[in-house]
């Protein structure tokens, strides 16, 4: 199952069953609590009305009920469930959250050099509102300059070649240069 961070999922259902695999009708209300094993810190199952949740309630008489799942960070993460009612809980169920659309972009890498001498590399990464490393639907094209007042100063290509401007191609989500 997938969703996107920052983004409520489709509903997800919580169904009892008998020992034979049947769709059974809860004789009382069975009270169900989910758990994610995100590490993200908002991070929320909500209701299908879309109000944070910390458990849902199959009320007598019926056999499910549905519920979101809301998280910021992405990654792939499993949701665990108990319940109030002595029943056999479910095995954990895998979830992923893709990141959103890029938003802007971060740098990371070398913070000096020595003169004379390429830096290691400097990596831009495009991230999304939340700081997830995400995508753009097309080309990103970096122009970076340098408040260095040196004559002989220039960006460069991972493989030394003079650059003015780095290109973060549409689906990936970084492009690494050089500072000389």
């Amino acid at each position: 199952f997938r969703s996107v961070a920052g983004v409520n999922s489709t509903n997800l259902t919580a169904t009892l069953n008998d020992q034979f695999g049947n769709t059974a009708k809860a004789a009382t209300d069975t009270v169900i609590t989910p758990s994610s094993s995100s590490s993200g810190a908002n991070k929320h199952f909500r209701t299908t009305g879309n109000a944070n949740a910390t458990t849902f309630t199959i009320t007598t008489g019926n056999s499910s009920v549905s519920f979101r799942y809301y998280d910021e960070k992405a990654g792939s993460w499993s949701f665990t469930f108990t319940n109030d009612q002595a029943l056999t809980n479910p095995g954990a169920y895998a979830f992923t959250i893709n990141a959103a659309t890029a938003s802007t972009y971060v740098i990371s890498g070398a913070s000096s050099a020595t003169a004379g001498v390429n830096s290691t590399n400097l990596t831009a990464t495009l991230v999304d509102a939340f700081g997830n490393t995400a995508t753009f639907g097309a080309d990103v094209v970096i122009t970076p300059s340098s408040s260095s007042s040196g004559a002989n100063k220039h960006f460069r290509t991972t493989g030394n070649a003079n650059a003015t401007t780095f290109t973060i191609t549409t689906g990936n989500s970084s492009v690494s240069f050089r500072y000389y």
